[in-house]
């Protein structure tokens, strides 16, 4: 049996633009959200749209283990990737989900109907609510670039204000 070691590589030379990363996401459906509830750590997927200023949006179900999780500790993590195929391709997000309500709640509601048409019917449930990703920083894993490789980039205070 052969081991092959990887190590993670940022090259220096080649700053992570967000638009990058927006347009990967574009192409995505599905993320995998990582709350905190009573000292766990809990990561389920979810659906979700691509907002102005890499917010992301998606729905919770009230008084869910996300929903719970989210209204205990704001901070949250999320990851986008393409499975695990090679080259590995995938983005990690790390910042602040909140529900949503008024305008905002409309606008994530409206940018998940563009994405996926059957939720029209679903807005009408109690249950649902919409939740807000605010991100702070972000990783960009591109393996297209090399074995490893990858790159971060803050999220810019505009993107990142709640």
């Amino acid at each position: 049996m052969r081991t092959v070691q990887c190590e993670e590589m940022t090259a220096p030379d080649s700053e992570l633009r967000l638009t990058e990363v927006e347009q990967y996401l574009r192409q995505r459906h599905s993320m995998v959200l990582a709350t905190q509830l009573d000292g766990e750590v809990r990561a389920s997927t979810a659906c979700f749209a691509l907002g102005d200023s890499m917010m992301l949006y998606s729905f919770v179900f009230r008084d869910s283990v996300k929903h719970r999780g989210i209204v205990q500790s704001r901070q949250v993590a999320v990851v986008i990737d393409d499975g695990f195929l090679v080259p590995m391709r995938g983005v990690e997000m790390l910042g602040r989900a909140e529900i949503v309500t008024g305008a905002e709640q409309r606008r994530g509601r409206e940018l998940l109907t563009q994405r996926f048409h059957d939720l029209s019917s679903a807005w009408d449930d109690p249950r649902i609510l919409i939740v807000r990703f605010i991100p702070d920083r972000v990783r960009f894993t591109d393996w297209t670039h090399g074995v490893g490789h990858s790159r971060e980039a803050s999220v810019p205070p505009r993107a990142a204000a709640s």
